[in-house]
């Protein structure tokens, strides 16, 4: 990654965070032995009005390696959680939605909380804690 890339993702990512240029992108997990979607893994995606996609390669290890990857990832598990609890509002049965999470996510907020206060229950909670992001002091 170039430095000028990375001294715009140290610049724009709240403001990418804030107006919504960082956004959930849902894949689909679809179990093999029967071809029907079981889950989705939620992407976070970054869609700038200039310069267009920029890769989550190219602004995660940016983040992480700042500590401030549990900004982009409250930002996710915020728009999975609405989600989440509109399809509950709604009557309908949510889909399983996986988030990543970094070991910081647990030391730098308080993400239990966080979910909470979308009214989701235990049993409809996942999260993947991803590599990276080295967990200092733990």
């Amino acid at each position: 990654m170039g430095r000028d890339l990375e001294a715009f993702v140290m610049q724009n990512y709240e403001k990418a965070i804030e107006y919504h240029e960082i956004q959930a992108f849902y894949q689909p997990v679809i179990r093999t032995s029967t071809r029907q979607l079981c889950s989705f893994e939620a992407l976070a995606r970054w869609i700038d009005p200039e310069l267009g996609m920029i890769y989550p390669d190219e602004f995660i290890p940016v983040l992480e390696r700042e500590g401030l990857i549990h900004l982009l990832d409250t930002a996710i598990l915020r728009q999975v959680c609405a989600q989440i609890r509109s399809s509950i509002v709604k009557g309908e049965t949510p889909i399983p939605v996986s988030v990543n999470l970094s070991r910081l996510d647990f030391t730098l907020c308080d993400i239990f909380t966080l979910v909470a206060v979308f009214g989701i229950s235990r049993h409809r909670r996942a999260g993947k804690v991803r590599r990276g992001a080295p967990a200092r002091g733990l």
